[in-house]
């Protein structure tokens, strides 16, 4: 689960006031939040008057139920008065205990680990993780040579390369290889994500040990997707209300795929077979409740697109964008700024640079009217 809530910043640079929505509340689960965190981009704003970007100092809870984490930032900086913070970290700690199921209420998330500096913070992440200083070095020098690949400029050259770094071709290697494919495919960058899936595929044919590394990669990515799928419909399973299963879903729509669906169906033969007909008839109901949902969830999506899609070519086709921006504000939300995204995307990739630019101020003059309606408001 994630929280959100309004603030107010100053601009550093002009000094206006902005109200800004900003999320304070980071599951380690949520790949797209986690790396937005890390990579500090989580609560990017821009200033309404002069475009400044500003991120926000202000406490972010951070945990990660099957790392059993839970850690809080507390920048000294922060514009909260210490007895305030001490108050806002004691808000956003009740706020996650209570929306979690009552068997995944742990005794480490009522009291998170609290850090005053984001250094050290990410760093206890990682450490969670197990990727130690050294490892995140050998993980800088596994970087380096990535991008020797992708700088390449021939067959020939790939080849010499792969001759020359041979040895170090390793399972590490490969691993962040593949953790550069699933940060493009986060991102949204599909011909991103193929070109180096394709391109891993050739350094493991032409590498001695890509082809077991790839093999292994793939398969503990597998058990670790059947592990996730498991946690997911005990968290259906346990869920006080549709309204928690909706959540669930939407967060966890990836993983409802025919293996998911599997897995429920040996879980209500194997209930059945033990004549357990309580378990078996509660799965069944759950999985009628899961389709439901999860068939009703892509109807919102698709329908939120649809209208993004509509919106965003009413305003690409005027010649006074910024009033249709204005007519319809209330209809820009979240599938506009992804169709608008995916656009921009695709001009950059055709080179196309003035269609892109002009789509970025499409969408700055669009942030800074939904920020100016929102100070509005207040």
């Amino acid at each position: 689960m994630s929280m959100q809530q309004s603030i107010t910043i100053l601009c550093p640079e002009c000094g206006t006031e902005s109200d800004v929505m900003i999320q304070d509340i980071v599951n380690g689960q949520d790949l797209v939040a986690k790396t937005a965190f890390l990579e500090e981009r989580l609560n990017e704003a821009q200033c309404v008057r002069c475009h400044t970007n500003i991120t926000p100092t202000v406490p972010i809870l951070y945990y990660d139920l099957e790392k059993e984490t839970a850690f809080v930032l507390a920048p000294p900086e922060s514009s909260l008065a210490a007895a305030t913070q001490d108050e806002t970290i004691q808000a956003l700690t009740n706020v996650l205990i209570n929306d979690l199921p009552a068997g995944q209420r742990k005794p480490y998330l009522f009291t998170p680990t609290r850090f005053d500096s984001f250094e050290r913070m990410v760093d206890a992440i990682l450490e969670a993780e197990g990727i130690t200083a050294e490892v995140r070095q050998r993980q800088a020098e596994k970087a380096q040579l990535i991008e020797i690949f992708l700088t390449s400029p021939d067959e020939a050259t790939f080849q010499h390369n792969i001759e020359q770094y041979d040895a170090e071709l390793d399972y590490d290697f490969f691993e962040l290889f593949t953790g550069y494919i699933q940060s493009a495919q986060m991102a949204g960058d599909e011909s991103k994500a193929q070109m180096l899936f394709a391109l891993r595929e050739h350094l493991a044919k032409s590498s001695s040990q890509g082809q077991l590394a790839v093999a292994q990669l793939d398969a503990q990515m597998s058990a670790e997707v059947a592990k996730r799928q498991e946690q997911l419909l005990e968290q259906l399973r346990e869920a006080r209300n549709n309204e928690q299963r909706e959540r669930l879903i939407a967060d966890n729509y990836e993983l409802l795929d025919l293996t998911f669906f599997e897995q429920v169906a040996a879980k209500i033969d194997q209930a059945a077979h033990a004549g357990d007909s309580v378990t078996a008839n509660s799965l069944k109901a759950l999985r009628s409740n899961i389709l439901f949902l999860k068939t009703e969830y892509e109807k919102k999506t698709k329908a939120a697109l649809e209208k993004g899609e509509e919106l965003f070519k009413q305003i690409i086709q005027s010649d006074q964008p910024d009033q249709i921006i204005k007519k319809n504000l209330a209809q820009i939300d979240e599938s506009f700024f992804f169709v608008l995204g995916t656009n921009i995307e695709r001009a950059r990739q055709q080179g196309q640079t003035e269609p892109a630019q002009a789509m970025e101020k499409i969408g700055q003059v669009a942030v800074t009217l939904l920020q100016q309606r929102q100070t509005s408001k207040l």
